[in-house]
């Protein structure tokens, strides 16, 4: 086993550790809060945004340097959960993403713009958001 002096002493640069960076998507204050704390306990960084329209700038720029996005595909402030996943379907392609909905019908929209993207049902389990995320982010490659 390696102790922490040993990846120097094995010429290895640096073992350092990235907490991966969800971007947490809802017009609801209370649960982004929720949410965000949830998830941070768990060893995720979080940022959060409440419209599309600010998930989109946010996801633009590099420096943010979000993993993954949760978005509520049914929040409806600006550009909606459906339009924010139709433009990063588009813009960043192999971008992980986990969906929230409360309904059938907002589901089946997102499965017709991609098939088989995760979605959990509102209201959902704290700990299957976080091992869904856990799983999605192992996929995710080293920069």
């Amino acid at each position: 086993m390696l102790n922490a002096a040993q990846p120097a002493a094995a010429g290895l640069e640096s073992l350092a550790y990235k907490k991966p960076t969800i971007l947490m998507v809802d017009d609801a204050a209370r649960v982004r809060l929720i949410v965000s704390l949830s998830l941070r306990a768990r060893g995720f960084d979080v940022i959060e945004a409440a419209t599309g329209t600010a998930a989109m700038a946010i996801v633009s720029q590099a420096r943010a340097g979000v993993d993954l996005v949760f978005c509520d595909i049914s929040e409806d402030s600006g550009i909606n959960g459906l339009g924010l996943l139709a433009w990063i379907l588009e813009a960043r392609p192999a971008m992980p993403l986990l969906l929230a909905s409360k309904d059938a019908r907002s589901a089946k929209a997102a499965r017709t713009l991609r098939a088989r993207l995760p979605i959990v049902q509102k209201p959902y389990d704290l700990d299957v958001v976080a091992a869904r995320l856990w799983t999605l982010a192992s996929a995710v490659p080293a920069d």
